[in-house]
């Protein structure tokens, strides 16, 4: 993590404050302990890139390149990535290490979404976002919910290939809970999912 904040610390642009969140983009009601804040702040958020394929392969390196095909409908990446690219290759894509988290924002698997627990990189089709006042489990949750999901697609523009870059993805709207209520959101939604996987095993 130390050697991407460094190699990509000139690259960064200095994200714009994003504006107040309006009565009339807020989603549902929540506790009054909890408040709605927008994507962008509670992390940074980026774009994919694809390193320049005249000078560099994307199949002769060792790390992994992440593309839509490599997360699953259930919101996984593939333990098998065929596109692997080179330490200098990185120099020209976009890095992400463990708990950030990545999110598929163009065509017909937009919205597919998933934490990370490896170094990789992605292409310019997936945005990412490193969290910083959201625990990683709690905003994959969130991401992962059908609200957002729905929200994505609605602020997606392209017609028959819809498409929502980061600027847009930034402003949406996420509920943030204290930081105890954040941890136990996530063991009750782990719990939750475990039961649905026992249940699913049994009906196969």
């Amino acid at each position: 993590a130390e050697s991407k904040n460094i190699r990509h610390q000139g690259k960064k642009k200095k994200q714009k404050p994003l504006p107040e969140i309006t009565e009339e983009e807020i989603p549902f009601k929540i506790p009054q302990t909890w408040k709605w804040t927008r994507l962008g702040e509670v992390g940074a958020t980026t774009t994919g890139k694809t390193p320049p394929t005249k000078k560099y392969s994307l199949t002769e390196g060792l790390i992994p390149f992440i593309g839509p095909g490599d997360i699953t409908k259930s919101n996984i990446i593939k333990n098998e990535v065929p596109k692997k690219i080179s330490e200098e290759a990185v120099e020209y894509s976009e890095e992400a290490v463990a708990d950030d988290l990545l999110m598929v924002c163009i065509g017909g698997s937009i919205g597919k979404a998933a934490l990370v627990d490896y170094i990789m990189c992605f292409n310019q089709q997936i945005n990412k976002i490193t969290p910083i006042v959201l625990d990683s489990k709690y905003l994959f949750d969130v991401l992962t919910s059908g609200y957002f999901n729905h929200l994505v697609i609605n602020s997606a523009v392209g017609g028959a290939t819809p498409i929502i870059n980061q600027t847009r993805w930034a402003k949406l709207p996420v509920p943030l809970p204290p930081k105890p209520e954040q941890s136990r959101i996530v063991k009750k939604t782990t719990q939750l999912l475990g039961l649905v996987y026992k249940l699913e095993g049994r009906l196969e």
